[in-house]
């Protein structure tokens, strides 16, 4: 009986190993990660041009509109020539500014983002592929003390390999959060820079603004 339970548990430890092994090293260095990341970058930055063009054409549209409707205030209340020359000191500020958010405010985002994350690596080089290679590094190391035979503790080995599995697949699911935020930022900064364009009026630029607040919130 001992025999045979021994047999089963070297025949159970052999399947996972089989299993298990030939997968780890066929991503051992975590390159679908990178793969996938630089597609996502790549990608992503192709809409850039298309975007920050429908921005601009949107800002303007939407600063012609307050500049007509605020002359067009004006002219019904008779203003005065300086209500005429602060009006348009006013929307020249206002336009002038958010020009400049919608210029800037994508290499702000950038800057903002690449910097909390440098802040958060720690000065390291903190990447998914990075991640995923600590996890199958750690189960190296478990692995060297894995060992099966009729005088060896196989209920141990048993249980190290099991451990190995959990923490590759921990590993794993936190680089594969990580990719997820890594999608979002280069998603979610590129086309939201179309909200840079709704800066032009004082009634939705509250979005344009909202926009580097989200540049803040990916970054943490």
């Amino acid at each position: 009986m001992q025999n045979r339970t021994i047999r089963i548990t070297l025949l159970a430890a052999l399947g996972i190993s089989a299993f298990v092994m030939p997968a780890i090293a066929q991503t051992a260095d975590g390159q679908v990660l990178s793969t996938l990341q630089s597609q996502v970058a790549t990608a992503a930055q192709g809409w850039e041009t298309t975007v920050m063009q429908a921005a601009r054409s949107l800002f303007w549209i939407l600063a012609g509109i307050e500049v007509g409707i605020a002359a067009i205030w004006l002219a019904l209340q008779a203003a005065s020539l300086d209500a005429w020359f602060a009006e348009l000191v006013r929307r020249i500020m206002f336009v002038g500014f958010f020009v400049f958010v919608l210029e800037q405010g994508p290499d702000f985002a950038k800057a903002v983002v690449n910097s909390l994350f440098e802040i958060g690596a720690g000065g390291g080089s903190a990447s998914p592929a990075n991640i995923f290679n600590a996890g199958l590094q750690v189960a190296s190391v478990m692995s060297e003390k894995v060992q099966f035979g009729l005088f060896e503790d196989n209920a141990l080995a048993i249980a190290a390999v099991f451990a190995m599995v959990i923490v590759v697949i921990s590993f794993s699911l936190v680089a594969a959060i990580f990719v997820a935020v890594m999608v979002e930022m280069y998603v979610g900064l590129l086309a939201g820079m179309i909200m840079l364009g709704l800066g032009g009026s004082s009634f939705t630029k509250d979005f344009a603004v909202r926009y580097l607040v989200y540049a803040f919130s990916v970054g943490m």
